[in-house]
């Protein structure tokens, strides 16, 4: 465990972060609309199974932003846990070829 910690300390958790960071850019650049559409989409097809088309504005509403806010967070840690794994792997990367 010490050694895991050792390997990620300083320079590179500085990478990584710069990696998540990254990840998180490409997010809002390229994930963000698609991901509230998608979500908002899902939710509405929720409402519509479980309330149908009459009534209960304020399920439906809660239903599609809850769904909208839902996708849009998991994709956002998608994007940041994978651009923090790139910086992590590039900065192993970096450290082999230089030795």
């Amino acid at each position: 465990m010490q050694a895991i910690a050792a390997a990620f300390s300083g320079p590179a958790r500085v990478i990584t972060l710069v990696g998540a960071g990254i990840g998180l850019l490409g997010y809002l650049v390229s994930g963000l609309i698609p991901a509230i559409v998608y979500g908002s989409f899902a939710g509405m097809s929720v409402a519509q199974t479980l309330v149908g088309e009459v009534g209960a504005d304020t399920l439906r509403t809660g239903l599609e932003v809850g769904g909208a806010v839902i996708t849009s967070v998991a994709a956002g840690a998608a994007f940041i846990a994978v651009g923090a794994v790139v910086g992590a792997a590039l900065n192993v990367l970096v450290r082999v070829m230089a030795r």
